[in-house]
């Protein structure tokens, strides 16, 4: 850096001024990533000072990052994971910065002790000056006195030797040195206007530091969110995943039990001829018909029958006869027609799957076509085939889970355990004993509290926690624990006014709280600093953790 690019020293006079400004406060407060993030911002700032030759805010600026840098190293985040963290803060930048406050430092006390030395050279010019005017005085005073004036004294500008005249610099202001008030009034001035320009990039520089820590804890806190949702789907995800495999396991079983089946018939049938299967030609498969005008436009409204209930036909749709065939005889199977008709099928609909429970709620051909490329168009298919393929799509969209209730978690809970080898103290024998936990009286408020944490069998000796993600199916009203209190005084029917959830595994996971509001009586969800409205069906989930009910009479 050349000297003439170096700006005036304008923050102290000295350099143990500028060791006080490069404090940072409020260090242990933060976490080591904005740390890491402050110290990158404080180095940027004292690179850019420096360009512009600002040797003291450079000085500062490294000073503080080197403080920063110091305090981080000295965390145990810090020494847990050191090469991350020197990633974040550059391999190169601490070294770097050393050298350069080693540099500034030694310019800064040369140039404040050449400033204190032309400061008191001005000093000693101004004595001399009056000095002088007082020996003169004294002369004119012996004169008047003694009446010497036939003595040639001689000129005391000659005895004194001449100080060169400082011819001022283009570009400087030109200074009067023989009015001391007014050099003094002018330093006065530059000193104040140097302190307004100090305190006003003190404070930008305090504001700018602000900004950028409250930007990066705003991105943190978005981090966090993000976070968070990706662990509820991740949840839901595994939800799916178990009803998934609870519906692979019962196809399964059920191929299984038909092959069983067949065998069995085979066996059966065995001494008897085989007869030959059935021949189709399926040349004699109608053509495809050219669609006229009036079949462009499809009308998809029944013909309504004249005889009595379900005696209604369905169009043809251009070969689709196959499908009304499958139809019609799944509309006079009594048990699926009343299991649809009473809408009992609404509470197993499957959204998950690929139609979406489209199929379930509406056998028409724009649906069936819609997921099956096999049966768009008008050409002719196949009756058994599309009878086996809507009964998978019934199957995939009419999901049974097996969620065990509240009730049988309590009364396996409370059930008796067998100890056996229980060394009696009356007998002084070993016996066979129960142990058993009972509720003498119930609460005003009932917390149940979920155990999903257990040690994985397979890793017994490493003693490794894992968590069951098992749907426990509670009531949201009316939970009578009459049956589980030995003495019933109060009100044993309670409701459910709080779920604490939790997402995620033993390594690491987020919570959130499912609250009813007994101002609004509505369900809401607390996500920590974001709150939303949800309906009461989303409250069960297999994250639920803990449980909060409240008394009837108390609610």
């Amino acid at each position: 850096m050349t000297e003439t690019r170096r700006i005036q020293l304008h923050l102290g006079k000295c350099i143990e001024d500028l060791d006080q400004l490069h404090n940072v406060p409020d260090l242990k407060a933060k976490k080591v990533h904005l740390l890491c993030k402050t110290a990158q911002k404080l180095f940027e700032n004292a690179e850019e000072a420096r360009a512009k030759g600002d040797e003291e805010y450079s000085y500062v600026y490294y000073m503080k990052y080197l403080r920063v840098v110091a305090y981080i190293s000295k965390d145990k985040e810090y020494v847990k994971d050191k090469k991350y963290f020197n990633n974040m803060l550059g391999s190169k930048n601490p070294n770097k910065a050393i050298d350069a406050a080693e540099k500034l430092k030694s310019s800064l006390i040369e140039r404040t002790a050449n400033l204190k030395l032309c400061c008191l050279m001005h000093g000693l010019e101004a004595t001399m000056w009056t000095r002088t005017s007082c020996i003169l005085l004294v002369s004119v005073y012996l004169k008047k006195l003694y009446r010497l004036g036939e003595i040639d004294y001689p000129n005391w500008s000659d005895l004194i030797p001449q100080t060169p005249v400082a011819r001022p610099k283009p570009g400087e202001p030109q200074i009067d040195r023989s009015s001391k008030m007014a050099a003094v009034q002018l330093y006065a001035d530059r000193a104040r206007s140097m302190q307004q320009i100090l305190e006003q990039q003190q404070q930008i520089a305090d504001t700018s530091l602000t900004l950028e820590m409250q930007r990066i804890e705003a991105e943190q806190l978005r981090e966090q969110e993000i976070i968070s949702q990706l662990m509820q789907l991740e949840n839901k995800q595994f939800d799916m995943e178990q009803e998934n495999q609870t519906l692979r396991e019962k196809l399964e079983e059920y191929q299984r039990k038909e092959k069983e089946e067949a065998e069995k018939m085979a066996e059966l049938s065995s001494d008897e001829d085989e007869s030959p299967p059935p021949v189709f030609d399926r040349n004699t498969k109608p053509s495809k018909v050219a669609p006229s005008s009036d079949l462009r436009h499809r009308d998809f409204q029944p013909v309504w029958g004249v005889v009595g209930q379900g005696l209604t036909g369905l169009k043809n749709l251009g070969n689709t006869c196959y499908m009304n065939s499958i139809i019609q005889c799944l509309n006079n199977t009594a048990i699926l027609v009343t299991y649809f008709c009473n809408e009992q099928y609404l509470e197993h609909i499957n959204r998950s799957h690929s139609t979406r429970g489209a199929i379930a709620e509406e056998l028409a051909a724009s649906e069936v076509g819609k997921h099956q490329r096999t049966f768009r168009g008008c050409e002719q298919q196949d009756s058994h085939e599309f009878l086996t393929i809507l009964m998978d799509w019934l199957h995939l969209d009419l999901q049974f889970t097996m969620k065990p209730p509240l009730k049988d978690c309590l009364k396996l809970y409370l059930n008796g355990e067998t100890i056996p080898g229980w060394n009696c103290p009356n007998c002084k024998e070993k016996r066979d004993a129960v142990k058993k936990l009972d509720i003498s009286r119930l609460p005003p408020v009932l917390v149940i509290h979920f155990k999903r944490f257990y040690v994985d069998p397979k890793e017994y000796s490493c003693n490794a926690y894992r968590k069951k993600q098992t749907y426990i199916d509670f009531p949201l009203e009316n939970l009578d624990m009459r049956q589980y209190s030995l003495n019933c005084t109060g009100n044993p029917i309670y409701d459910l006014y709080a779920v604490s959830n939790h997402y995620g595994s033993m390594e690491g996971g987020h919570y959130t709280a499912y609250c009813k509001s007994s101002l609004y009586r509505k369900w809401y969800k607390y996500d920590d600093h974001l709150v939303t409205e949800i309906s009461s069906s989303e409250v069960k989930s297999s994250a639920a953790y803990i449980l909060f009910y409240t008394s009837c009479d108390r609610s």
